[in-house]
């Protein structure tokens, strides 16, 4: 009877398709925090404390190659990371400046375009983000609680006006990206997905529309074609 049960495990594992990923890294003054490898499902699939500013999950077994969140749990919000996983090792520096993007050393090319996206961007974002946090912290700066109501408007209104360069400038690198680096754009539907395209679908369109047959034909690309092209021919665009 046992052997039965033996044999028919092995059936049961045969048709599950897992791999093998090992995560290890640092993350200097963050001693304390705990950063977790979450499934796009929001699930919690290993974890790891960082103490003496190292961190290791050692080897875990998930379910499927794809794309999972690194998220690093340290002060009011945690910090999430776009990160594509598969079978093999990944070496993780998580940087202190929290808008700057994880740095990887693995053998994943997937993960490699990533990086090189989203590197790219944090180099040409810095000067939006300042803006918007500064900003921010001004709104939230209880000195401004004395300003008049036409003052503080306006004050909401220069936060909406760099708020909206901000979004609109992620289209505008994204475009930038794909012309320097045509060969790193396999990447490129996963992260229209991440962004807000739907109020407004045409620069996405654009820069999905100059990709390769290859890209546009992934399961991913196929997904987000479908969509912006459903969009852009939406009463409204042209």
């Amino acid at each position: 009877m046992k052997f039965i049960y033996f044999v028919l495990l092995l059936i049961l594992l045969s048709g599950c398709h897992y791999v093998t990923t090992e995560i290890s890294g640092t993350a200097h003054d963050l001693d304390g925090s705990i950063v977790s490898l979450v499934d796009i499902e929001g699930k919690t699939v290993c974890s790891s404390g960082i103490k003496n500013g190292k961190f290791d999950m050692g080897q875990t077994r998930l379910k499927e190659t794809g794309y999972y969140t690194l998220s690093v749990f340290t002060g009011k919000n945690p910090r999430d990371f776009d990160i594509y996983i598969e079978a093999g090792k990944y070496t993780i520096e998580i940087p202190p400046k929290e808008s700057d993007y994880l740095i990887i050393k693995t053998n994943s090319k997937t993960q490699n375009d990533l990086s090189a996206y989203y590197t790219f961007e944090d180099s040409l974002m810095y000067s939006f983000h300042h803006e918007v946090d500064s900003l921010n912290a001004q709104v939230g700066d209880p000195k401004n609680s004395k300003l008049s109501g036409s003052e503080f408007d306006k004050l909401l209104a220069s936060l909406r006006s760099a708020k909206a360069r901000e979004r609109g400038a992620k289209a505008a690198i994204m475009d930038m990206f794909v012309e320097k680096h045509p060969q790193n754009t396999t990447v490129i539907p996963h992260v229209i997905s991440n962004e807000d395209y739907i109020s407004n679908p045409m620069p996405y369109y654009y820069v999905f529309n100059k990709l390769s047959p290859a890209v546009k034909n992934t399961d991913e690309g196929k997904e987000i074609g479908k969509v912006l092209d459903s969009l852009n021919k939406a009463p409204g665009n042209p």
